[in-house]
């Protein structure tokens, strides 16, 4: 699943918008729109010298974070879940 989307499905708007922008942010100030562009044009020597590797390490930490958040809450979810199915088998016993 797609982790800013994940944010979503836990109701957590405020955390996806956030992490959008701070994706949007990175991919401004790394310029790394353009340095994809440009590896795709086999101009692999040109794209290493115009990344902002300052910005662009920002990107995976972010990146993993989301996913991580997006895990621990699904984890929660389904604790949450199996307790309420445990004690409502327990009720129809």
């Amino acid at each position: 699943m797609e982790y800013r989307f994940a944010q979503v499905l836990h109701g957590k708007l405020y955390k996806r918008t956030l992490f959008i922008v701070l994706v949007v942010l990175i991919h401004i100030n790394s310029i790394f729109n353009e340095v994809i562009r440009l590896s795709f044009h086999g101009k692999i020597q040109e794209a290493i010298v115009l990344t902002n590797y300052q910005w662009l390490m920002f990107y995976p930490g972010l990146y993993f974070f989301a996913m991580w958040d997006a895990l621990k809450r699904q984890a929660e979810e389904e604790k949450k879940t199996s307790r309420n199915s445990h004690l409502s088998d327990q009720r129809h016993l």
